[in-house]
């Protein structure tokens, strides 16, 4: 589950968190200061980043919570089922009393990031694994704002999605 929340300060700035705690991924595409509407021009700031059982850090709690299901096969799933670390649900693999939320197998526990300065220009793409596994962030946003480049102000972010998933 990912969730991010665009939020206006007191001076009229714009922040966004993000909270994740699966296999999605969230990347801000930031417009070049310059103004530049190059869609190759934007740079890509990582907002979130996928939790995977064969990441060093997510196989350590993994196996630290010491339980039925406390392993992670050569294809990087626990117990042979779970491509992610931390989710919603599954309760069976959060089911170690002893342990809080944060240690079990699997943590429903998310990341929080945040960034300020979001502009006019800038896009957020918030995408599965099944799109990160195809294109890099770099690539994600030049598809993005290229796509709304070409389609004009009024494309929906359906047509824009649409786009990046026929992309990749």
């Amino acid at each position: 589950a990912l969730a991010a929340v665009l939020r206006r300060g007191p001076r009229g700035e714009v922040r966004v968190t993000v909270a994740n705690a699966g296999t999605c991924r969230c990347v801000l595409g930031r417009r070049p200061e310059c103004g530049d509407d190059d869609p190759a021009g934007a740079v890509a700031v990582e907002l979130s980043s996928e939790h995977r059982p064969a990441v060093a850090f997510e196989k350590r709690r993994v196996l630290l919570a010491d339980s039925p299901f406390s392993n992670v096969d050569s294809r990087g799933r626990i117990n042979g089922e779970l491509a992610c670390s931390r989710a919603l649900g599954s309760l069976r693999f959060k089911a170690e009393k002893s342990l809080p939320a944060a240690a079990q197998v699997l943590s429903p526990v998310p990341d929080v990031r945040a960034a300020a300065g979001v502009r006019p220009g800038d896009v957020l793409v918030i995408a599965t694994d099944g799109v990160w596994d195809r294109v890099s962030n770099d690539e994600a946003i030049a598809v993005v704002r290229a796509a709304r480049a070409r389609l004009g102000s009024a494309a929906s972010a359906s047509d824009v999605c649409a786009e990046l998933i026929d992309h990749c």
